[in-house]
């Protein structure tokens, strides 16, 4: 329940707010975790502030995707988005829908609570996610993209300087950087079609050579979401016990 202010966004964005949340509420060292977006925020975070962090685990999240494959790692981000901006009837309304999600097949309550964390009411009626898509139109741009192909294609043609930095920002990672033990999980399955995953091969043999103290695991069975949201003892073991050596 965060604000969503109109300013920049963006992972060094991201991992500044982290820093300014940890320094109010006097925390030290931290054991730091993220997914998807999260990984590459952590990947940041890790870089710029490193005497915070005691380890990082990223999940499906922090590579660099093949420029072949980002088209189809795209779309397989895109239903998930497809919530955002939409007015449903109801709660129950709401729930159904996210239910019938290929994405979620692994509901539960802790899913379903999440759902109904994130809605609010809509001016017109019913209810709405309270995710603008404006936000998610925000980090796509702060990455040199954008949800919609027309407005790619008008940032590069009118600000294409900008658009080219930022391209150049992504495809650099601060992997080098990074001091303290890493942990990275990927998904071993597709998401909607084969060579759509979020962390391909090429993106994680990369962070493997280029992150000093990194480990991986592929967790069979699993792709993008259900990564996270399923119940996964494999996963949750590997994760323990690295915090464990990390302390």
């Amino acid at each position: 329940q965060s604000g969503r202010p109109r300013g920049a966004y963006g992972v060094e964005v991201h991992a500044q707010d982290a820093a300014g949340l940890l320094l109010a509420v006097g925390a030290g060292q931290v054991h730091v975790i993220g997914h998807s977006l999260g990984a590459m925020i952590a990947t940041h975070f890790g870089a710029i502030y490193r005497p915070q962090v005691r380890s990082l685990t990223l999940i499906d999240g922090g590579g660099v995707i093949p420029f072949d494959k980002s088209t189809l790692a795209i779309q397989a981000i895109l239903p998930s988005l497809a919530r955002l901006g939409r007015r449903y009837p109801s709660a129950e309304d709401y729930l159904a829908a996210m239910r019938a999600s290929p994405y979620n097949r692994a509901w539960s309550e802790g899913i379903e609570a999440h759902y109904l964390y994130e809605l609010e009411k809509h001016p017109a009626g019913g209810v709405r996610c309270n995710i603008p898509p404006r936000v998610v139109e925000a980090e796509f741009q702060a990455q040199g993209g954008s949800l919609s192909k027309w407005r790619a294609a008008l940032r590069r043609l009118f600000h294409k300087k900008e658009v080219m930095r930022r391209l150049a920002l992504r495809s650099q990672p601060p992997y080098a950087q990074l001091s303290a033990p890493v942990l990275i999980l990927q998904a071993g399955s597709h998401n909607l079609q084969p060579g759509d995953q979020i962390l391909p091969d090429e993106a994680l043999a990369r962070m493997m050579k280029e992150i000093p103290r990194a480990r991986s695991l592929t967790l069979a069975g699993v792709h993008h979401y259900s990564i996270l949201l399923a119940e996964n003892a494999e996963r949750d073991a590997a994760i323990i016990k690295h915090l464990e050596n990390s302390n």
